[in-house]
């Protein structure tokens, strides 16, 4: 069991993060990916590609207090072109890469009214794309926020940029915070946060710039605690027991719309789930814009309009 704790599948390190503990909800994904370091035959998809360039600008821009229209934008393209040329995509991702060039003026102008609602301007960040460290059961976690912001009164606030639609795709219908409040993500930085400062997160917010929305989530320690207990024990039981007995029978594959629809290795799996090929549901109220188009509104009918922020009851948690 101990030899485990340092195993080193092809000489690198077994560090967890928020997307291998999402990965091993399939257990052969995360087998394939993360133990046998099998590299698909496309690394990269243009909404990573558009996502990763999204982060790189906008950290910059808020490490050096240049958050402008004129910066972002310049910098987005710069950035985005940079990013595309050493990508490894498939064809049908290269010819839609102007299509998410067209988008780079809106998502500026939608980022700008979400930081200005958000009171994201008003003070300096504490903490930018940061990386931490946990340690569970002698295994590494790493977790990197992507803004941590501290209040007049001393909470501090947890912001992470979503560059896709916060759309549920299988039910075709806008994303909820009931959704996404067992993300593991969130989790991570709620654990993250709380372990480090010695008190947990005043909030957890999502940002979604394509659709001008925040979800803002109250940390939920014994669910959040629990859930992500459980997701990690399953994943290191099964490395222990794999790192004892060989047995590549600990590893069944988990086919269902949300595992296979994003995962790397549908070319060799047998067990692919025919839903997760189907085109997904568009609710059409949400979707139906064209983007490159649409009229520029000012910060002011953003906040009036625009941004929807969704704040459920926090959870009153009783000392144990």
């Amino acid at each position: 069991m101990a030899r485990s704790r340092g195993y080193r599948p092809g000489g690198k390190p077994f560090r967890l993060s928020a997307s291998a503990i999402g990965q091993w909800d399939c257990k052969y994904s995360g087998y394939l990916t993360y133990m046998k370091r099998r590299k698909p035959p496309y690394e990269d998809t243009i909404n990573t590609v558009f996502g990763t360039s999204f982060h790189e600008v906008i950290d910059m821009a808020m490490k050096h207090n240049r958050v402008d229209p004129l910066f972002l934008e310049r910098s987005f393209f710069i950035q985005f072109d940079r990013n595309v040329a050493k990508a490894k995509m498939e064809p049908r991702d290269f010819r839609r890469v102007g299509r998410f060039r067209a988008m780079i003026p809106d998502m500026v102008a939608n980022t700008i009214d979400i930081c200005e609602a958000s009171g994201l301007l008003r003070r300096p960040p504490v903490e930018l794309e940061k990386k931490h460290i946990l340690t569970y059961r002698g295994w590494q976690v790493a977790v990197i926020i992507d803004l941590l912001m501290q209040d007049e009164t001393g909470c501090r606030h947890v912001f992470d940029w979503k560059t896709g639609q916060a759309v549920n795709w299988d039910e075709g219908r806008p994303l909820t915070a009931e959704d996404v409040d067992g993300n593991v993500q969130l989790t991570l930085y709620h654990v993250a946060v709380h372990k480090i400062f010695g008190r947990p997160p005043a909030s957890l917010n999502l940002l979604y710039p394509r659709d001008t929305l925040r979800l803002s989530l109250a940390p939920r320690e014994r669910t959040h605690f629990r859930v992500l207990s459980q997701k990690m024990d399953r994943i290191i039981d099964c490395v222990e027991e794999f790192d004892r007995t060989g047995s590549r029978k600990l590893f069944p594959t988990a086919p269902s719309a949300d595992n296979c629809r994003f995962c790397p290795h549908k070319d060799i799996c047998s067990d692919l789930c025919r839903d997760a090929l189907k085109p997904p549901k568009r609710p059409q109220a949400q979707l139906g814009r064209s983007w490159g188009k649409k009229k520029r509104r000012t910060a002011q009918e953003a906040i009036k309009q625009g941004i929807q922020i969704r704040i459920p009851k926090q959870e009153v948690v009783a000392d144990a």
